[in-house]
């Protein structure tokens, strides 16, 4: 004899089975998304502007004469800013005029030399260079230099060479001054001018 499932029974069962399509349904409908994209055009115009170069703000020396010939330092800093955006490269010049007294009336006879050691005036190392307070800059590349340099009174002479590519930005040289006093030199306070100069160009 066959029983009969209560009708009610059926229609719950329905019912759960209505509402798993439901549920599948709105599965499927959420991962369907409309996509949209556009592109639009950026551009930077860069301009550049000038090469320069900043001495120290003052080169001072003091030295007690013993019957030797002596050498005394002053180590300041020598900055290149280069902001021409050409990487063409820079080269860095130093002249001076005699260091000459009034009283007495003398005219010094020691040289003025340039390297990168605080320690010797003989010394075959050159200038560090870093980068200056708030500027990302590339390096100088440095050749074609022999340290140390003897400052020229008449002329220049070449105390840095930024290789092409290197050298952007706003860069400090460590160069160290150094004065070769001789042991004949007259007592006296001395004095003149020393200028740096920058030109383009390894």
């Amino acid at each position: 004899m066959r029983t009969r499932r209560p009708a009610t029974r059926r229609a719950w069962k329905a019912s759960c089975l209505g509402m798993g399509a439901v549920a599948v349904a709105a599965t499927a409908s959420a991962v369907v998304v409309d996509q949209a994209s556009a592109t639009t055009t950026a551009t930077a115009d860069i301009s550049g502007s000038t090469l320069t170069a900043t001495p120290p703000t003052s080169l001072a020396w003091s030295d007690t004469l013993d019957g030797s010939d002596q050498s005394v330092v002053d180590t300041a800093p020598t900055t290149v800013v280069d902001s021409t955006g050409s990487g063409s490269g820079w080269n860095l010049t130093i002249s001076m005029t005699s260091l000459t007294s009034s009283s007495p009336s003398a005219t010094f006879g020691g040289s003025l030399l340039v390297d990168g050691s605080s320690s010797s005036s003989s010394s075959s190392t050159g200038p560090t260079a870093s980068c200056g307070t708030g500027s990302t800059c590339t390096l100088p590349t440095n050749s074609g230099v022999t340290y140390p340099v003897t400052v020229p009174t008449s002329g220049s002479a070449k105390i840095y060479s930024s290789a092409s590519g290197t050298g952007l930005g706003t860069v400090d040289l460590g160069t160290d001054f150094w004065l070769d006093v001789p042991a004949n030199t007259m007592a006296a306070s001395y004095s003149g001018t020393v200028t740096v100069a920058v030109s383009t160009g390894p």
